[in-house]
């Protein structure tokens, strides 16, 4: 096993890099959250209007958030909103959901899978697209190995590894859900 869910959060840096600026993600942690907590159809219809004055709020949330929290917080905050397919927000509800184990407990290939979701989850579902996610997983292996997050043998082998998926609902007992869990918990 890889160990933990930081697998996933590196494999989400490897997308943004590590010289690169993280405000990118940090709109888009600012947008989910004022999603997310809106509390009426005209409040989540305003969130996500194509506005200017929607835009300006979300900048000025996430810069509230670039001055409050580090950069491993705002990604923590990001894997715990950002959705990854088949109904599944947040990084441990997408573990239970593809493969039935909290993300503690995800492989390296695993974690890679769940990475290359992100960017766009039905194009990379790996049960209705299982040829667009290995791909996927392998750009994101390859990319951590580049950045030195693991070594070139370790994408290979994880790249080469078999993934069994077990899609189970969001919210199943039978996938050890229950209460829902944030990284960090």
């Amino acid at each position: 096993m890889f160990g933990s869910a930081v697998a996933v959060a590196a494999s989400l840096v490897t997308q943004i890099g590590p010289e690169s600026n993280v405000f990118d993600l940090t709109l888009e942690n600012a947008k989910q959250i004022l999603i997310n907590s809106a509390s009426t159809p005209e409040e989540v219809q305003e969130a996500q209007s194509r506005t200017l004055s929607r835009k300006i709020r979300e900048l000025r949330y996430a810069i509230g958030l670039e001055q409050q929290m580090s950069k491993d917080d705002i990604l923590q905050g990001y894997l715990n909103i950002a959705y990854f397919g088949a109904g599944a927000y947040g990084v441990e509800a997408a573990s239970l959901r593809y493969f039935g184990i909290h993300a503690s407990k995800l492989s390296l290939n695993q974690a890679a899978t769940l990475a290359g979701l992100v960017q766009s989850p039905l194009r990379y579902d790996p049960i209705r697209n299982p040829e667009a996610s290995q791909t996927r997983r392998r750009m994101v292996l390859d990319r951590m190995a580049t950045l030195g997050y693991i070594t070139s043998a370790q994408a290979v082998e994880a790249a080469m590894r078999l993934i069994v998926f077990q899609r189970h609902r969001v919210g199943d007992a039978a996938a050890g859900e229950g209460q829902p869990r944030l990284l960090g918990d």
